[in-house]
């Protein structure tokens, strides 16, 4: 039970190639949602956005569909219930 958390959209294939079920992706940067919305979609695993402050943007909105927005709070309980995490810069 891993909770990997994306900080660039560098770091995204290797990321991608070790989600399992028991994982949760945490995508740092909501601007990664919208440059990479198409390969965030039928992951094996859920897919949150940390939204806090949530940006305005009309391009962020639309797209996060693909993912759950969470706030800094939520993020904080995902890192406590995941027995480890890796932070992908």
């Amino acid at each position: 039970m891993v909770l990997h958390m994306l900080h660039s959209s560098g770091q995204l294939d290797a990321c991608l190639a070790l989600l399992s079920e028991r994982d949760t992706l945490l995508v740092m940067d909501p601007g990664i949602i919208v440059a990479e919305s198409g390969r965030l979609k039928d992951l094996p695993c859920p897919v949150s956005v940390l939204c806090e402050p949530c940006s305005a943007s009309s391009d962020v909105s639309a797209t996060v569909m693909t993912a759950a927005q969470i706030s800094v709070a939520e993020w904080v309980e995902l890192v406590c219930i995941h027995t480890h995490n890796v932070a992908w810069r």
